[in-house]
């Protein structure tokens, strides 16, 4: 066999792997997160430990709505905020790009922090790769069509459908507005607000009163 029939058939071999990789990362978030999850050399980065599996595990449940109400605890720098606050809002709109989704911190600065972190999932290559349909408004080059579309800090809306991805801090902002799915990843900063009886309670009266019913 000479060389350019055999590194032809090293390519078709390398496009099998690839779309095999692109097909199961449209169905979890687990390899989802691992296709998505690259270096500058486009190799996969992302580590996966048992716990990271778990928590895709019952994300997964959570997307498909067998779990309606989900809590994760983990001790900091678990990845506990990679996974459920980035990749899986990102993974449910590349499934759904009609979903709509209210994302809350401790802080506004935090959570619009997060917001341009699924901004960047959603515009990446490899994403565009896996779900060609969910797109945002092009910042520098915004066409006539897509005017009336937003793309801030605090929200985003997936041009042509009816998705959308809003941020907010604790007692922030969100009266009048639905969502299919409601995040909310430390909504206490430190453990002077966690030993706060007070604090507390008012976190407690904001998830009741307003987030709740959403």
């Amino acid at each position: 066999m000479d060389i350019e029939k055999h590194n032809e058939l090293l390519e078709k071999r390398r496009e099998i792997l690839r779309a095999k990789q692109r097909y199961y990362a449209k169905r979890t978030l687990l390899n989802f997160c691992r296709y998505s999850m690259v270096d500058y050399e486009n190799k996969p980065k992302y580590i996966v430990n048992w716990h990271h599996a778990a928590i895709c595990k019952y994300l997964d449940l959570f997307i498909a709505k067998k779990i309606p109400r989900l809590i994760i605890t983990t001790p900091p720098r678990h990845g506990k905020t990679e996974l459920v606050s980035r990749r899986l809002p990102s993974f449910i709109l590349g499934k759904d790009p009609d979903a709509e989704i209210i994302a809350c911190s401790y802080s506004a600065d935090l959570s619009s922090k997060t917001n341009r972190d699924v901004q960047r999932i959603i515009t990446s290559p490899r994403y565009k790769e896996l779900f060609a349909d969910t797109q945002l408004v092009n910042k520098t080059q915004k066409q006539k069509t897509e005017t009336t579309y937003k793309r801030t800090i605090n929200e985003f809306e997936i041009i042509n459908r009816n998705g959308v991805y809003r941020s907010c801090g604790v007692d922030g902002g969100i009266s009048g507005m639905g969502a299919n799915f409601i995040i909310v990843d430390d909504p206490i900063k430190n453990a002077v607000e966690a030993y706060s009886a007070t604090y507390k309670q008012k976190v407690w009266d904001w998830y009741k009163s307003t987030l709740y019913t959403r």
